[in-house]
């Protein structure tokens, strides 16, 4: 019988959606366990955490999937390039030891970009691409932080109006009758979207010092977004760009070390 995989008080907070529980400790705890189970070697940064919807969540980047491919002798290949109504994909297959395929599909928006932005975010489709369909194959099918619902698609309960004074034989009639029970609607037709949580202090003091250690221009990097200022990111497009400029950032260094 095969041994059973220990789990940690840390891994079971992340796992239940309270991993914003977690202190610093139990953070590191949490990744040196998740480096374990997955054979990746921490010294690369191979995940991260980042807040998507007000929950704190791992997320395995770029060099996750690097070493998962390395380790595991996994190839791809770019089967398709295409651009429709404004939106880049690029959908790679990968290809395992044993002869069996797995593809996925990386898309960003590209309207009316240009220069430096367009070419990252030409880049940031194939990186997309390449992670889905590695964590796919290896049936690590994480969700891309783009495929998480915001807050602004949950549905606030319905509030109901007060209900009118009876007469005292009315309401004697009214509890001696059985409430109907009413069929649970999960999208109630007056339910107003509830507004995105914003890009917390924190969020953006790291956006603005990525922008000024890439020489970035900025305005150009938030126009896929519809954003004037970095106040405007909601907190989940500020954690992808974000991680984006971090790969970014690392691979410069890498260059620059040789």
């Amino acid at each position: 019988m095969a041994d059973l995989i220990e789990i940690t008080p840390e891994m079971f907070l992340l796992a239940n959606g309270e991993g914003n529980k977690l202190d610093a400790k139990g953070k590191e705890n949490a990744l040196r366990q998740m480096c374990h189970s997955l054979g990746l070697n921490p010294a690369g940064v191979p995940i991260q955490f980042i807040t998507l919807n007000g929950k704190l969540v791992p997320y395995l980047t770029r060099g996750a999937t690097d070493q998962i491919r390395a380790r595991a002798g996994i190839s791809t290949e770019i089967v398709e390039r295409a651009t429709v109504q404004g939106a880049y994909s690029v959908r790679v297959k990968v290809i395992m030891p044993d002869g069996r395929t797995d593809e996925s599909t990386g898309a960003v928006n590209i309207e009316g970009l240009k220069g430096e932005a367009l070419a990252n975010a030409l880049m940031k489709a194939e990186t997309k691409a390449k992670r889905r369909a590695t964590l796919s194959a290896v049936g690590l099918g994480m969700m891309d932080e783009s495929e998480i619902p915001t807050e602004g698609n949950q549905a606030r309960p319905q509030v109901q109006a007060p209900r009118p004074m009876l007469s005292a034989p009315a309401q004697v009639a009214a509890k001696s009758e059985p409430a109907p029970v009413k069929a649970f609607d999960p999208f109630p037709a007056d339910a107003e979207p509830a507004k995105p949580a914003p890009a917390r202090p924190e969020q953006l003091k790291e956006l603005v010092r990525l922008v000024k250690a890439l020489d970035l221009n900025g305005p150009e990097l938030l126009k896929p977004y519809g954003a004037k200022v970095s106040g405007d990111l909601t907190g989940s497009q500020a954690a992808e760009i974000i991680l984006d400029l971090q790969e970014q950032e690392k691979e410069r260094k890498a260059i620059a070390n040789g």
